[in-house]
């Protein structure tokens, strides 16, 4: 018999759970040791404030670029009222050219040996404001276009930024397992998002299953990859920061490398699961009497069809991100032995690689959840 009372019972604690592990996320974030950051700040303030008179300039635009020399400007800032005069120096580099009006972020530096004497100069524009009303638009437009479904896609997205941000990354900082802290993330994350998306549903559950057991698979294969083509986080980027990094923090650099491809990678995989149980949930409720083989052939000729774009989307946006140091290794004309044998180029590949396998992993995980739970007997 089915307990309409006892499952809703069942739910409302649920929630309350969810919502407690948010909170926690949040006392947890603040109870983590807070190390000194690796640049001191000390007698350095970064200010909101407004330009009240371009006093003079001299500036020139070489080869049509962005314009270079000296800005004199008076600026007011918008904590203290405190009307400052300074130098605005524009380089090619760091060209920010303001007019009356502008919203500027001035860098206010204590002089050494005085606490009220102080010299500024421009950081960049003020863009704070402009920003939260871009993400606001953002949101209204997708819930104007997908209706509650869109305003609640734009939840989980905060809430799995919000989980990625004090829990993932302040755990990795300090020096906690890269590879059971960033799965217990992507966890979260597919938790949090299929709840508010899709509610307690059969569906929901195969899709958590599904992203737990792809992942794990993922951190098998990104130790085996690491292995055959001598390539972990000591071979990423910025690499001699993240090492310093680890000294001061406790950061694991080693596993590094999958915690960055498994959050680039969620979202894809996220979506083919997804599209996988919900056009088999489809077809279940169209053709009660399928068994679970005939349901699980059907999840995998449509994960063919949908692995072929997906596949793109990851690779393309790989490439994408690499984009910038790719044009300048072809500026420097690096020879192919050069490239391919490269940090870089196997850190890519790796990207690349594990990303995809992912995507293309979910379809069988997927396809066989949704076989086995959808012929289950109980509400969808």
């Amino acid at each position: 018999s089915y307990n309409v009372f006892g499952d809703e019972i069942l739910k409302k604690i649920v929630n309350v759970i969810l919502i407690l592990l948010l909170i926690g996320i949040f006392f947890l974030n603040r109870k983590l040791d807070v190390n000194e950051s690796l640049i001191s700040y000390k007698g350095v303030e970064y200010l909101r404030a407004k330009v009240v008179e371009v006093v003079d300039e001299s500036l020139d635009y070489p080869d049509n670029s962005k314009p270079v020399g000296v800005q004199k400007i008076k600026a007011k800032i918008l904590k203290t009222g405190k009307v400052v005069e300074l130098d605005n120096e524009l380089v090619n580099t760091h060209s920010i050219k303001v007019h009356k009006g502008s919203n500027v972020i001035l860098i206010q530096n204590q002089n050494s040996g005085s606490t009220d004497d102080y010299y500024y100069s421009v950081y960049n524009y003020d863009r704070s404001i402009r920003i939260f009303v871009i993400i606001a638009l953002f949101v209204i437009f997708l819930a104007v276009i997908a209706g509650i479904k869109g305003f609640k896609s734009a939840i989980a997205l905060f809430v799995s930024i919000y989980i990625i941000l004090f829990f993932d990354v302040a755990l990795l900082m300090n020096g906690y397992n890269n590879i059971l802290v960033t799965i217990i993330t992507v966890i979260l994350c597919a938790v949090y998002s299929l709840v508010v998306l899709y509610g307690y549903s059969k569906m929901t559950l195969v899709n958590m299953i599904s992203i737990g057991t792809s992942f794990l698979i993922a951190a098998i294969m990104v130790k085996i990859i690491g292995k055959v083509l001598y390539v972990s986080g000591h071979n990423m980027e910025n690499v001699e920061t993240l090492i310093l990094v680890g000294k001061t923090w406790g950061l694991r650099i080693e596993n590094l490398l999958f915690s960055a491809v498994s959050i680039a990678s969620l979202g894809a995989s996220m979506d083919v699961s997804v599209s996988i149980s919900s056009s088999l949930k489809e077809i279940k409720s169209l053709n009660t009497d399928l068994d679970s083989r005939k349901l699980f052939q059907s999840g995998m000729n449509i994960g063919k069809d949908i692995i072929g774009t997906m596949v793109n989307t990851l690779v393309f946006a790989f490439i994408g991100s690499s984009l910038v140091t790719i044009m300048v290794l072809i500026s420097h004309g690096v020879s192919f032995n050069q490239l391919v044998n490269s940090d870089f180029f196997s850190v890519e590949i790796t990207k690349g690689l594990i990303g995809t396998v992912v995507v293309i992993i979910m379809v069988p995980v997927t396809s066989l959840f949704s076989s086995i739970i959808y012929n289950l007997k109980g509400e969808n």
